[in-house]
């Protein structure tokens, strides 16, 4: 096996972890994301905390913060 092919798996796998990961995040979020969701203003100590961080500049975060402007 090549050096390229071995980094190759190493990343396919990497990436197969942090999609069960991110389906556990999502499993205990909850389900109401907070009101600054989709936003780029969190500083990055709230950003580094939030949960719902996965899904910021997602589609769904756009049209959630057209639905729920800011007050």
């Amino acid at each position: 096996m090549t050096e390229i092919q071995i980094l190759l798996d190493k990343e396919a796998n990497l990436s197969n972890r942090r999609y069960h990961i991110l389906q556990q995040i999502k499993a205990q979020r909850g389900t109401e994301p907070p009101h600054c969701w989709g936003l780029d203003d969190c500083s990055t100590n709230v950003l580094s905390q939030c949960p719902w961080r996965i899904d910021c500049g997602e589609h769904e975060s756009q049209v959630w913060q057209e639905q729920n402007p800011a007050i």
